[in-house]
C-alpha cells in the first residue's frame, strides 16, 4: 500500500508539475509577445476548448477508472472497447458543437480572430483525443510512469516550438498555436503508444451494454465535470462579455497563478479515486471516509503555506511574471488565495461522492453552486468590474463547500474537522522527519 502512494503519487505529481511548469514557460512567452487582446482571445480559446475536453474526459475517464478495477476486471477488453467508443463519439460531438458556436462566441465577445482559432481544435484533437485515453487505461491499471513521460514529452515540445518559433520567425501568429499543439501531440501519442499499447485490448463486436454502463455512470461524472468547469470559467467569461478581451488577460494572470497552488490537489485527486474504488469494494466505505480526510489534510498542509506567499507577494509575483501592464491583477490575487484554501474540500468531495456511487449528489450540488455562482457574477461584476468577479466566486465556493460538507457527513460519516487535525499532523512528522535526519549531523559536529 505504502508502495503505492510513494509511486504513484510522484509521478502523479511530477506529471501535474510538468504539466503546468511547461505551461507557466509558455505563458510567460506568450504574454510577452502577444497584445493584452491577442491575448484574451487566446484565453478565451482555451476556455472554450476545455469544455469538448470535459465532455470527452468525463464522460469515460472516472468509468474507467472504477469498472477496470485496478485492471483486474474480467470484461477488461470489452470496457476498454465501449470506452473508446464513447471517447470518439464524444469527441466528435464536442468539435461539432465548437463549429456551430464559433461565429456566435466571436460576436458575443467582441473578437473575430476567435472563429479561425476555434475550427483548428479539430486538427489538435485528432492527436489528443487517443492520447488522453490511452492514459486513462495507463492510470486504471495503475501505471503513472507511463502518462508522467507522455505529458513529459508533449509539454517540453509545446513550449520549445512556440520558443524556436519566436527565435527563427520574430513572433508566434495567434493562428499558429493550435498547430503546434498538435503537432507536440502527435509526437506524444506515437510515444505512448510504442511505450504503452500493450494495455490498449480490444473486443469486437462493441458490447453495447458496457457502452451503457459505462454511459450512464459517466453521464454525472462528465455533468459534474462540466457544471465545475463552467463554475471556475464564469467569472472569466463574464468578464469577457461585461467588459473586454484585455480584462479577461488580467483576470487570467491569477488565475494561472493559482493553478499551481493547486498542484498537490490535482496530484491527489489522480491518485485517490482508482485506490478509493478498489478498496471500498474490499474493506467498505469507512476506508474512503479516512481516505478523503487524511487526502485533504495533506492537501491543505501543501496549499496554505502556498496560499500565503500568493497572498503577501502578490505584486512582486505579477511583476516578475507578467510585467508592469497586468498589476490590476494583483488585488484579485489576494482573493483568490483565500479562494484555494477552500478547494480541496470541494474538489476531493465531489471525487469520494464519484467513487462511493452518488455522482448524482456530486451534481446537485454543484450545479446550485453554478446558479449562485453566475447570479453573483452578474451582480458583482456591473457593481464593481473586474475585481467583483473574484469575490463572487470567494462566495459561491464558500456556499458550495458547506453544501458538500453536509452531504459527505450524511452519506460517510466524515467529522468536518478532521482534515485540519491531519494538516497539523502532516507539519508535525514532517518536523519530527527532519529533526530526525538533522540529529546524526548535529551530534557528529
Amino acid at each position: 500500500m505504502k508502495k503505492y502512494w510513494l509511486k504513484s503519487g510522484a509521478f502523479s505529481f511530477l506529471g501535474n508539475g510538468v504539466t503546468l511548469a511547461f505551461a507557466f514557460f509558455t505563458f510567460m512567452v506568450l504574454v510577452r509577445i502577444l497584445s493584452q487582446q491577442e491575448f484574451g482571445v487566446w484565453v478565451l480559446y482555451l476556455t472554450v476548448t476545455t469544455f469538448a475536453e470535459i465532455l470527452r474526459n468525463g464522460i469515460t475517464q472516472n468509468a474507467i477508472l472504477k469498472f477496470l478495477e485496478g485492471g483486474k476486471a474480467a470484461d477488461y477488453s470489452k470496457i476498454v472497447t465501449a470506452s473508446l467508443f464513447i471517447n470518439v463519439m464524444t469527441g466528435l460531438l464536442g468539435y461539432v458543437v465548437i463549429v456551430l458556436l464559433s461565429s456566435i462566441l466571436s460576436q458575443v465577445w467582441k473578437v473575430p480572430d476567435l472563429q479561425a482559432v476555434l475550427l483548428l481544435y479539430g486538427l489538435y484533437i485528432l492527436f489528443y483525443m487517443p492520447l488522453t485515453f490511452i492514459q486513462f487505461v495507463c492510470m486504471a491499471n495503475l501505471e503513472f510512469k507511463a502518462r508522467f513521460f507522455t505529458t513529459l514529452t508533449y509539454n517540453t515540445l509545446n513550449f520549445l516550438i512556440v520558443v524556436g518559433w519566436c527565435k527563427f520567425r520574430g513572433t508566434v501568429q495567434l493562428i499558429e498555436l493550435p498547430v503546434i499543439q498538435s503537432i507536440s501531440a502527435a509526437i506524444a501519442l506515437i510515444q505512448l503508444i510504442i511505450t504503452s499499447g500493450k494495455y490498449i485490448r480490444l473486443a469486437w463486436p462493441i458490447d453495447w451494454k458496457w457502452v451503457s454502463t459505462l454511459f450512464h455512470f459517466g453521464k454525472y461524472v462528465f455533468a459534474t465535470a462540466f457544471s465545475s468547469m463552467l463554475f471556475n470559467r464564469m467569472d472569466l467569461m463574464m468578464v469577457g462579455y461585461f467588459i473586454n478581451p484585455t480584462a479577461v488577460a488580467i483576470y487570467n494572470i491569477p488565475m494561472r497563478l493559482g493553478n499551481y497552488v493547486e498542484v498537490p490537489m490535482n496530484t491527489m485527486v489522480s491518485i485517490v479515486f482508482p485506490k478509493a474504488a478498489e478498496r471500498m469494494k474490499e474493506e467498505g466505505i469507512h476506508t474512503v471516509r479516512y481516505l478523503y480526510e487524511r487526502s485533504v489534510g495533506t492537501m491543505l498542509a501543501i496549499i496554505v503555506p502556498c496560499a500565503i506567499i500568493l497572498g503577501v507577494f502578490a505584486r512582486p509575483i505579477v511583476l516578475l511574471v507578467a510585467g508592469e501592464q497586468y498589476l490590476d491583477a494583483v488585488p484579485i490575487m489576494q482573493v483568490l488565495a483565500f479562494v484555494s484554501v477552500l478547494k480541496p474540500f470541494s474538489r476531493q468531495g465531489g471525487t469520494i461522492l464519484d467513487c462511493i456511487g452518488y455522482p448524482n449528489y456530486n451534481f446537485y450540488s454543484l450545479f446550485l453552486s453554478l446558479i449562485i455562482n453566475f447570479g453573483l457574477n452578474w451582480l458583482f461584476i456591473v457593481k464593481m468590474g473586474i475585481i467583483g468577479a473574484i469575490y463572487a466566486t470567494l462566495l459561491s465556493v464558500a456556499i458550495g463547500t458547506f453544501i458538500q460538507q453536509i452531504l459527505l457527513v450524511k452519506l460517510i460519516n466524515i467529522t468536518p474537522s478532521h482534515p485540519i487535525h491531519y494538516m497539523w499532523a502532516f507539519y508535525r512528522d514532517s518536523f519530527r522527519k527532519i529533526k530526525s535526519l538533522l540529529k546524526p549531523a548535529h551530534a557528529h559536529q
